[in-house]
């Protein structure tokens, strides 16, 4: 389990980092490339995981599940793997 800052200032300007993530995620790709959609999903699993783990604002959660949801729909494998793997670790 990863350490989460108790400071205030620190966790706000977290909050405000994932918030950012999770609205880039919603934009259309800038790239066809297949590395650029691994490199944004694999930050974007990084994100939620944080947000999961962090005990964050409850609308924050909700856009994280969502998130998971859409991985959990998508057609490559990989993806709903992943999102399965996220959304079991935040039963435990």
């Amino acid at each position: 389990m990863m350490a989460v800052a108790d400071d205030p200032t620190v966790r706000n300007r977290l909050t405000e980092c994932i918030e950012t993530i999770l609205n880039k995620a919603q934009e259309p790709p800038k790239s066809k490339k297949v590395q650029h959609s691994n490199a944004k999903n694999a930050i974007l699993f990084e994100a939620i995981n944080l947000v999961i783990h962090m005990d964050c604002d409850p609308n924050l959660l909700v856009r994280a599940c969502n998130q998971l949801g859409q991985f959990l729909q998508h057609r490559e494998t990989n993806l709903r793997y992943a999102a399965a793997i996220a959304t079991f670790s935040r039963s435990t």
